[in-house]
């Protein structure tokens, strides 16, 4: 049965067992028809109206009347689904007690799968909330239990394991699938580019081995990843060969073409593109892009933005000035809105914005827009440890231009004498604050009493 079909036969249980009971809904097999229904309307994007049965499904099992043990795996995976869900809607602390909730009783039934998997829910969670040092703690303590169990000798997949909650043992297909998915949400933090190209192969290596019980769907959306991944090492040719086994693959598993997914694809397909020098098919991909981002979100969403920027600049390598000047607009519109003037995403917006006004012959106006981003990035230069301004240099650049273009060379050579002072003060400054990171021996720990 289809996911549908299967919502339309429990809903017709559960209006069957709540008759029987006089329209009273708080019955065990009306709660646990209700959990399940909960779960398919969540797993079809139905998110709040998952939710609500959710909830309704954890009253009646929570109530004492009822029979439930509150410390069942009904009510830990009741709660866990319910975080999900949580999540789904945006709203991530609750996703993160929730699923801490069916956590705590994963572990107390001694359901080892159960609870790295919560782990890994719990610290994306986190990661969504900006927490991305505690979400790469928690994950890899999930991959190092992971690992270290399936490779001593007790508990290993097949075995009789009453502790891990399975008479029958773990199948190594599903402990294989749980690394894989552990290993995809690694790499998202980690900082080495090599570590996040070995941690997603990896990933992708034990999903093809499950074969059809692997989850399609995770491997386009790592193939993708490791697509970009590839990207970041200079590896464009790879990267695009990736990313079109993702949508071949995906053009497989679902027919509907226009899904978030796919133009997720389509947008780091067409950057690769014009990566490449081919600019043309560049335009034509992210253009595809923007035309599901539109039919998914609306023409007003903040998502359409950088798809509108990155298409914006393959128009602008085929001499398409007025298009790319339209689509910079509207990339800053959308962006302004949702994060306001002075936040430190509106520094690129307003450089490109900047720099296609400048070449439709808008200087003047290209002059505001640059003196924004130059603040906004000497804010996050000095907010940093030891980081080279090189897009302060681009900036500065591009207004000495912009002056040179407005016939004003005292200004523009100003600028250009100034700004390099300004430059090699700031790297030092960057240099001498690595040197004391790296070098300066930590502060002794104060005396009590003073001194």
């Amino acid at each position: 049965y289809t996911q549908a079909s299967q919502i339309d036969l429990l809903t017709r249980a559960m209006k069957i067992e709540t008759s029987r009971f006089a329209g009273d809904p708080r019955m065990k097999l009306a709660s646990l028809l209700l959990s399940r229904c909960g779960k398919l309307k969540g797993r079809v994007g139905e998110s709040k109206e998952s939710v609500s049965m959710l909830k309704a499904a954890l009253k009646c099992g929570l109530d004492p009347e009822y029979g439930f043990d509150p410390d069942s795996m009904y009510i830990a995976e009741t709660f866990h689904a319910l975080g999900i869900q949580h999540g789904a809607n945006g709203d991530h602390n609750l996703k993160v007690e929730f699923v801490s909730k069916a956590a705590k009783i994963y572990e107390k039934c001694g359901h080892r799968f159960d609870l790295i998997g919560a782990k890994k829910d719990i610290a994306n969670a986190l990661g969504s909330l900006g927490d991305m040092k505690q979400k790469q703690i928690i994950l890899e303590e999930a991959l190092s239990s992971l690992v270290d169990k399936s490779d001593d000798g007790g508990s290993k997949p097949g075995e009789n394991n009453e502790e891990d909650g399975s008479s029958e043992g773990e199948p190594k297909a599903a402990e294989n699938d749980l690394k894989a998915r552990l290993l995809c949400d690694l790499s998202s933090v980690l900082q080495n580019p090599e570590e996040r190209r070995k941690a997603l192969e990896q990933s992708v290596e034990l999903q093809k081995e499950l074969g059809q019980q692997a989850d399609p769907f995770l491997l386009v959306n790592t193939l993708g990843s490791l697509g970009v991944a590839h990207a970041i090492l200079g590896n464009q040719k790879q990267r695009v060969q990736l990313l079109q086994e993702a949508l071949e693959l995906h053009t497989k598993i679902q027919r509907k073409g226009d899904t978030l997914q796919v133009a997720i694809l389509l947008s780091n397909l067409g950057n690769a593109y014009r990566d490449q020098g081919d600019f043309k098919e560049s335009v034509r991909v992210l253009g595809e892009a923007l035309r599901i981002k539109e039919a998914i979100y609306g023409e007003a969403h903040y998502e359409l933005s950088s798809t509108c920027s990155n298409l914006a600049l393959s128009l602008g390598r085929l001499g398409e000035k007025e298009k790319k000047l339209q689509l910079m607009q509207r990339s800053f519109d959308l962006a302004e809105a949702q994060y306001g003037s002075r936040h430190s995403v509106m520094a690129y917006h307003s450089f490109h914005l900047a720099a296609a006004l400048r070449e439709t012959g808008y200087s003047e106006k290209a002059l505001p827009h640059l003196e924004v981003a130059m603040a906004l990035e000497e804010d996050k230069a000095t907010a940093s440890a030891a980081s080279f301004p090189t897009r302060l240099l681009e900036i500065i650049e591009d207004m000495a231009f912009c002056q040179l273009d407005l016939g004003r060379y005292k200004e523009a050579r100003e600028l250009f004498s100034n700004g390099a002072l300004k430059i090699e003060a700031m790297q030092r400054q960057a240099k001498l604050k690595k040197w004391q990171l790296e070098w300066l021996p930590p502060l002794p720990p104060k005396k009590k009493g003073g001194g």
